[in-house]
């Protein structure tokens, strides 16, 4: 199904954070920003050595990597930035049309920050986001680790795509919920179909907060489509993490991109669902520091 993840949606006005508020929120002082493609994306930077930089999925922003954030930055130059329209940026006046626009961002950004070629660590839409660069750019990546991202929409087994559609009628259905007003039903019903059923409760207010504030990007702008022709021309060393409690429709998902990416490696990453990092921190900060360290 050619790009189901499509969609759009206005008028989800949300007043832009001042960057120090987000400092508090993350405990980190040095919380910057940057003009990148005609829109401001905040960044934090940690560490030293060997660049890795952090692209966040949906309902998230920068500060969704701080449980692992210390670990990383052990070894590496990290930087954790917040995707256009994402908290605390500010929401552009006209959605962005570009259905590239994360993934030129993300070049810009590697590039005005002289990280290139860089690590990247791309969590769900921001994996995708992550092997879209990889694939177009490979100048700038050094490695790709995908935790559960890559939705490929042609070229992949039935079941890949079946799995992929199944998305569609849950973001219509989160759609109506925000277009009734009803942001905190709107951010469940995605969340819960992603993550498994139940798990919006179960979490702790702080990931509540991150994900009703980062509900007003939902569906500004087109997802960038691809392909396992376009994720194929990947040469850069790429690695698929997967919680072993993920919902069946991400692990299927995952199937297309294992069977599309020359050489990947696979981690399964014990007790996670779809938010490995959040889950197992300690084993996910293992798999991708031994990943990158051997390149």
């Amino acid at each position: 199904m050619k790009c189901v993840l499509a969609v759009a949606i206005v008028g989800l006005a949300c007043p832009a954070a001042d960057a120090q508020d987000t400092a508090r929120d993350f405990e980190v002082p040095d919380v910057r920003t940057a003009e990148i493609n005609g829109t401001t994306l905040t960044y934090v930077e940690k560490g030293g050595g060997s660049p890795l930089l952090l692209v966040h999925g949906a309902f998230a922003d920068l500060r969704y990597w701080r449980v692992v954030l210390d670990a990383l930055a052990e070894s590496h130059r990290v930087v954790a930035y917040s995707r256009r329209d994402f908290y605390p940026n500010p929401l552009d006046d006209v959605p962005s049309s570009n259905r590239y626009a994360d993934r030129d961002d993300l070049a810009a950004l590697i590039e005005k920050l002289r990280i290139a070629p860089v690590h990247l660590v791309g969590h769900s839409g921001g994996g995708h986001v992550s092997l879209a660069l990889a694939a177009a750019r490979p100048d700038l990546v050094s490695t790709v680790t995908t935790i559960e991202g890559g939705f490929l929409d042609t070229g992949v087994d039935d079941e890949a795509l079946t799995a992929l559609a199944s998305f569609g009628p849950v973001i219509r259905k989160a759609l109506d919920e925000f277009e009734a007003g009803n942001l905190e039903a709107g951010t469940r019903t995605f969340l819960e179909y992603a993550l498994g059923s139940d798990s919006y409760r179960r979490w702790p207010e702080a990931s509540k907060k991150i994900a009703l504030q980062n509900a007003r990007a939902f569906g500004r702008r087109p997802e960038a489509g691809l392909s396992c022709a376009d994720v194929a021309a990947i040469r850069a060393p790429t690695l698929l993490l997967i919680g072993t409690e993920t919902p069946p429709q991400n692990r299927a998902m995952m199937r297309g991109v294992q069977s599309c990416v020359r050489g990947i490696e696979t981690v399964e990453v014990e007790g996670a669902s779809h938010n490995v990092h959040l889950d197992n921190p300690a084993a996910f900060s293992r798999a991708v520091l031994d990943f990158v360290g051997r390149y």
